[in-house]
């Protein structure tokens, strides 16, 4: 495995890189699955979720560091679905914008 220098938990701000160690993470299931189909780097065999040394959060989503068995380069793996408004600027995660959503949606019905 790689050795990488992360933040502690308490350090974290989304964008960091914290360790995976303990963590929890929210995924959807079939875009890890189509996320960890090849290496970007060598196309080669899927990445094994066992070789993860790192998790970016953004917001309820984020980015999975996953070392490479072959290349040993690392992949940035999306947990969740990404959208975009036109053709520019960074995706948002889906799941951000539900969780949005739905905050709206309970606020201005006086649920909270």
């Amino acid at each position: 495995m790689m050795d990488v220098d992360v933040a502690s938990h308490e350090e974290v701000r989304s964008g960091s890189t914290i360790p995976v160690g303990g963590s929890n993470v929210i995924v959807n299931l079939h875009t890890l699955i189509e996320e960890m189909k090849v290496c970007k780097h060598c196309h080669g065999p899927p990445l094994e979720l066992s070789r993860c040394f790192g998790y970016v959060p953004q917001g309820l989503g984020g980015y999975l560091h996953v070392e490479c068995r072959i290349c040993r380069k690392p992949n940035l793996v999306k947990t969740s679905p990404i959208h975009r408004k036109g053709n520019r600027g960074k995706g948002i995660f889906t799941i951000n914008t539900k969780y949005a959503a739905g905050q709206y949606r309970c606020i201005s019905s006086n649920i909270m």
